[in-house]
């Protein structure tokens, strides 16, 4: 029998669905259609999530086809902002993965708070001659954005210092987007683009996640991700448990 290449395998139609995964085939050669691997590992994942008791057939989400978008930032971001924007206005829940952290820009005017997993903070106002960089993510929702909570930095540049930031340690805030660098974690667990040692364990980051049950995600990402076998199966891993944690 043929698997339907869709995460987790789900049968769910849009219509159906609460969760809409959008597969983002953009950024760095290494991890840029990291998207496709984490979907085709999701189908190795066991059908039933132990830890939480749930099984992922039962899970209402959706994957869209894949996103390809412009090689101009400007124009990519823009792309992704309409879908994102489309998504949202059905009433889902849209969860990018992939590939760039800079996709997350894409997402400025639709959401007013965030919180950002992530070794770095992304603060540069500009890097590399571009204002879309994934060094600039943090930078670009601070300008247009309530609130930002960082969890797991560890790496701050010089030039970051000069912009006021908070981190949390359990969540504290509803109604919110989450972005999730996979570059918190220890280089031991997973390969990503720019790699810090020092980071937070698989069952740290879980452990956090876990504190967002019973408050209000209003969509998500997973970025930076090497497209390799090991690192793609974690993030699917990852991914799956969120949305385990969600609708447990």
């Amino acid at each position: 029998m043929l698997l339907k290449f869709s995460f987790l395998g789900s049968e769910y139609d849009f219509d159906e669905a609460k969760y809409i995964i959008i597969p983002v085939i953009y950024g760095k050669p290494l991890s840029r259609e990291a998207a496709i691997g984490i979907i085709r590992q999701s189908l190795n994942l066991p059908g039933y999530n132990n830890r939480y008791g749930i099984r992922y057939n039962d899970i209402p989400v959706y994957t869209f086809d894949l996103v390809i978008p412009s090689i101009d930032p400007s124009k990519a971001m823009r792309e992704l902002h309409n879908i994102l924007d489309y998504i949202l206005s059905k009433n889902k829940i849209p969860i990018m993965i992939g590939g760039d952290h800079s996709i997350t820009i894409s997402t400025v005017g639709l959401f007013n708070r965030y919180i950002l997993v992530d070794a770095h903070l992304d603060l540069y106002s500009e890097y590399e001659g571009s204002e879309y960089s994934h060094a600039c993510v943090g930078r670009r929702l601070i300008e247009y954005s309530e609130e930002i909570y960082y969890y797991g930095v560890r790496v701050v540049e010089p030039e970051e210092l000069d912009i006021a930031y908070k981190t949390l340690d359990r969540l504290e805030i509803d109604r919110f987007y989450l972005s999730v660098d996979l570059d918190v974690l220890d280089p031991i667990y997973i390969d990503t683009n720019v790699p810090s040692y020092g980071g937070k364990s698989y069952g740290e980051l879980l452990e956090f996640i876990e504190g967002i049950t019973g408050k209000m995600v209003l969509g998500m990402d997973f970025v930076e991700t090497v497209d390799n076998p090991k690192s793609t199966y974690l993030t699917a891993d990852l991914i799956a448990n969120t949305l385990a944690i969600l609708e447990s």
